[in-house]
């Protein structure tokens, strides 16, 4: 069990994510900074997390990724340089607005296929550039796990760019049965990423919203594609906040096969979403549906980025046409028998992508009828045990946990403090794999 007993040292907490830099103090309910990332165009600013289209005071010198790849991509990072200048940057705004204190701790999630070589990067800057007195770097599933208030489970991580499911016991991940797919929120809207329609998704695309002469739309692009016709602009220009509140307030998860008679009354009608120039967008009810298909086996994966070609653990990861349900099942067949009831008891889902209304519906019984197929997973004892959790907080659940575990007396016997890191730092990679987990 955690100690309750108050940290005193005042903790940074910050959560790299694909599209979002999270960022607050330890002890915080929610992160005081959203910092987007993908922004070469549009400039969009860090935002306060309670104003998400306010205006922020993080100069946009700051912001300057300049044009290229994501800074963050696939759960791993692309380019350190503009990304450590802009956590330094939001930081040292979150300080001025929050009141810095004297001594400083860092805990920081890394993406979760990040290499050691990034790892040792970023520990380097937070010691030598930021003036740490002590570091925390840590993987986010046992952290939103902890938020969870769980510290054993199965975390199913839907985040903008990878989707993952990833087993914790006692606070540490276990990779032998950790289980991803390059399917995931920005399948949505990105086109190198859009699978073509399956034979019967065509009738929901042309008794949509989308022209039947276009029979080559694709279904992960369509909210990309209905923005971009009303609004009259090109698809690379459109904002990103834009497209991800658009997918929050618009899309949600229908019943299998396009079947809407099994669906809840309320989501039976058209909805709308203003722009900030005045612009109403409408999408029927197919069109509000079937972008979440690529959940459920109605997508294609990305291309594997280069740089994650060098990670040869993920290879035994990746699963070949995989859906959210066959991820969770193959990860709970994976496991031992009472090993599989402990931690199926927890399926936790987090991020972006597990706000989607409808999800708990489809998943649970599209998550048994896969189970019942797999012969070496015992369908009564373990389906019975099968809980899936959507806490209230899952968007920012592994920046909360953080946030959790920073304000407890237990954090700096796992953090590197400022004595180690200089006694150690020929060895960066022994310092962070001694602290990696979280404490049980």
């Amino acid at each position: 069990m955690l100690e309750c007993s108050l940290n005193p040292l005042e903790w940074t907490v910050g959560d790299l994510g694909s599209q979002t830099i999270r960022l607050g103090l330890s002890g915080s309910p929610r992160p005081s900074l959203l910092v987007p990332l993908r922004s070469p165009l549009n400039k969009e600013r860090p935002e306060p997390a309670s104003e998400p289209m306010g205006p922020s005071d993080i100069e946009d010198a700051a912001l300057a990724g300049g044009t290229g790849p994501p800074l963050i991509e696939r759960g791993v990072v692309n380019r350190w340089d503009p990304l450590l200048s802009l956590f330094s940057a939001s930081a040292s705004t979150l300080w001025m607005r929050e009141g810095e204190s004297d001594g400083r701790g860092f805990l920081v999630t890394f993406p979760p296929l990040e290499l050691t070589a990034g790892k040792e990067r970023l520990l380097e800057f937070l010691f030598e550039t930021e003036q740490a007195t002590a570091v925390a770097l840590l993987p986010r599933a046992p952290l939103s796990l902890f938020a969870a208030g769980h510290s054993e489970g199965l975390v199913v991580e839907m985040g903008h760019g990878l989707t993952s499911v990833v087993p914790v016991l006692q606070g540490y991940e276990l990779p032998h049965a950790t289980f991803r797919m390059l399917i995931a929120g920005a399948a949505f809207h990105e086109p190198e990423e859009a699978p073509k329609p399956t034979p019967q998704l065509h009738k929901a695309l042309h008794g949509g919203c989308i022209s039947p002469s276009n029979k080559r739309e694709e279904v992960s692009n369509a909210l990309r594609a209905e923005l971009t016709r009303q609004h009259g602009i090109d698809p690379s220009l459109l904002p990103v906040q834009l497209v991800e509140a658009a997918k929050a307030s618009l899309l949600f998860v229908g019943a299998p096969d396009g079947d809407l008679s099994t669906d809840p009354a309320k989501r039976f009608e058209e909805k709308a979403l203003e722009l900030p120039d005045g612009t109403v967008i409408e999408l029927d009810v197919r069109a509000r549906s079937f972008p979440a298909e690529v959940y459920f086996g109605r997508g294609t994966e990305a291309p594997l980025p280069p740089a994650l070609s060098e990670i040869a653990s993920l290879q035994g990861q990746l699963m070949l046409r995989p859906s959210l349900p066959s991820l969770i099942a193959a990860s709970l067949e994976t496991l031992d028998g009472p090993l599989r009831e402990i931690l199926g008891k927890q399926v936790v889902f987090c991020r972006g992508g597990s706000l989607l209304p409808g999800l708990r519906e489809r998943v649970g019984p599209e998550l048994v009828a896969e189970m019942e197929r797999r012969v070496s997973v015992p369908t009564e004892s373990t389906l019975s045990a099968v809980s899936l959790d959507f806490h209230s907080q899952r968007e920012h659940a592994s920046w909360i946990g953080g946030s959790m575990l920073a304000s407890l007396s237990t954090l700096p016997a796992l953090a590197i403090s400022k004595e180690m890191y200089a006694e150690g730092r020929a060895n960066k990679a022994a310092l962070i794999e001694q602290q990696v987990g979280a404490p049980p």
